[in-house]
């Protein structure tokens, strides 16, 4: 993947199509490398995802909140983003085209 083409997209994307951007299979390995690298953690009552403020503050990634409607009312839903900044560095990063697991396998000591 073109690191260029990444930095001049615009718009914020979901952790879903981030991996299919990077060409990662699966998409919980990207999910999982976030929580890993402290890009995203999981609220343990909620169980919702949220941003770390420092990838907020680098232009990493979004944290965004949307009301969602239902037969019985209305919920507030709550969704990690990634930047074309975060999406570049995830390139530089070498998260992409291939399997995001085998990759941190080779890393471990």
């Amino acid at each position: 993947m073109d690191i260029l083409w990444v930095s001049c997209a615009s718009g914020a994307l979901s952790i879903t199509e981030g991996d299919k951007k990077l060409g990662i299979r699966s998409k919980k390995d990207l999910r999982d490398w976030m929580y890993e690298h402290n890009w995203i953690y999981q609220n343990p009552k909620t169980k919702g995802k949220f941003v770390y403020q420092d990838k907020v503050n680098e232009g990493l990634l979004i944290h965004t909140s949307f009301a969602q409607c239902h037969a019985y009312g209305y919920s507030v839903r709550n969704q990690v983003r990634i930047t074309a900044r975060g999406l570049a560095k995830l390139t530089e990063k070498e998260i992409q085209n291939g399997d995001v697991r085998a990759k941190r396998l080779k890393q471990a000591p």
